[in-house]
């Protein structure tokens, strides 16, 4: 008799596997089945967004490079702009060194209302 009993009940892995019977079927068809229009539309979104993301990646690229460029340029020009400032000083200077020289070549010449010298 506990023979018997034993075929009715079956193996342990029998029960096992008459439980994942309907899990394997459900799973089975989720796969075959065709996908429907709401899964399609929301796959387009996602295609969509994705683009959008991918693109938005590049020109945040083209923007920090451009960025970059510009600081780089705008060191240069600080730098240049020092320099042409030091050069301007410095012919500012020379200006007054000149016209404080030919301050005193006109004072050691005769006016122009005054007599020539007359030589002898």
């Amino acid at each position: 008799m506990r023979e018997s009993r034993m075929e009715t009940q079956g193996s342990p892995a029998r029960k096992v596997s008459i439980a994942l019977l309907p899990v394997v079927g459900l799973l089975t068809m989720g796969i075959s089945m065709p996908s429907c229009p709401g899964q399609q539309a929301i796959q387009q979104q996602m295609d969509a967004l994705q683009a959008r993301a991918t693109e938005s990646d590049q020109k945040v690229q083209s923007l920090t490079t451009q960025v970059a460029t510009l600081n780089k340029e705008m060191a240069d020009s600080k730098a240049l702009l020092e320099q042409i400032g030091q050069t301007v000083i410095a012919q500012k200077d020379a200006i007054s060194t000149l016209e404080a020289a030919q301050k005193a070549l006109e004072e050691r010449l005769p006016s122009k209302g005054a007599a020539p010298r007359k030589r002898k």
